[in-house]
């Protein structure tokens, strides 16, 4: 499908509007909740079964063809899932993907001519990183030459961020019990030592099953003084106080603070506006 955007349309311009009205249709495909992307523990067991009803999946309930896979749940199922890529690209500029499973993202890549984004799988969270480099960068020094620290379980946090240091050069330690380490990085299962140079110290939220062997992996105000000078403290939200981090730490300046994601949106609009410029 050709993009065509005007040349006196920037890509500055497009980035700071709130939506990138005729541009692009952006389809979310395959929307689920966090627990089926990437289980954590379930805060209220007795909330009621998620329903989704989103404009996109009704209107994709209509076409024929593609009512039957856009349930994510049903859309591995081929040849269901390249009927879906099929429809897609008659109406999309650009797909951005939730799914579990981030070989079904590779399928759909080679199945459709347009620009396939990953939002999320249960293998990594690039944009998510991209954003949080971005941040990074506007309040730090110089954000590559900063000493990384991982606190939590291999999962797609911790591959993400292994992930940006392997494509950006930058240093990065992991601190957990050696049974969940992430196989290509040094782990350092003594979180006081671990935290010893560290500048950025970054966590996940802990599955509900590994409470117990992370008690000892706990970020606390009184063990971020033994990083650096100036360390911050980089939680992947949703984090849970009295869990990965301590109520002292998110109430201290360690805590990176809640606006250090107020560029989210605008590095997601960035990434969309490249892969259809490229």
């Amino acid at each position: 499908m050709d993009v065509s955007i005007p040349k006196q349309i920037t890509a500055i311009s497009i980035i700071r509007t709130k939506f990138i009205n005729a541009v692009l249709w952006l389809i979310l495909l395959a929307q689920i909740s966090e627990k089926d992307i990437n289980p954590r523990r379930q805060v209220n067991a007795k909330s009621p079964k998620h329903k989704d009803t989103s404009k996109v999946t009704r209107l994709l309930k209509d076409v024929p063809g593609v009512s039957s896979a856009t349930d994510a749940r049903n859309f591995g199922s081929l040849p269901s899932s390249n009927q879906v890529c099929g429809y897609l690209q008659n109406w999309a500029d650009a797909v951005i993907v939730r799914y579990p499973d981030i070989t079904m993202l590779d399928k759909m890549a080679a199945a459709m001519t347009i620009p396939v984004i990953n939002a999320l799988t249960n293998d990594n969270h690039p944009c998510e990183m991209m954003s949080d480099l971005y941040a990074l960068s506007k309040v730090r020094a110089d954000y590559l030459k900063d000493e990384y620290l991982f606190v939590g379980a291999d999962g797609n946090i911790g591959r993400a961020w292994k992930e940006a240091s392997e494509a950006l050069g930058f240093s990065l330690t992991q601190s957990s019990p050696a049974k969940y380490q992430i196989s290509g990085i040094a782990c350092n299962d003594n979180l006081k030592n671990a935290l010893e140079g560290k500048d950025i110290i970054c966590t996940d939220s802990i599955s509900s099953n590994m409470i117990g062997e992370f008690k000892d992996y706990q970020i606390s105000k009184d063990l971020m003084g033994v990083a650096n000078k100036g360390a911050i403290l980089n939680p992947c939200p949703p984090f849970y106080r009295g869990e990965e981090v301590t109520e002292d730490v998110i109430d201290s300046d360690y805590f990176v603070g809640y606006e250090f994601k107020q560029s989210l949106l605008k590095v997601q609009q960035a990434i969309m506006i490249y892969c259809l410029l490229n």
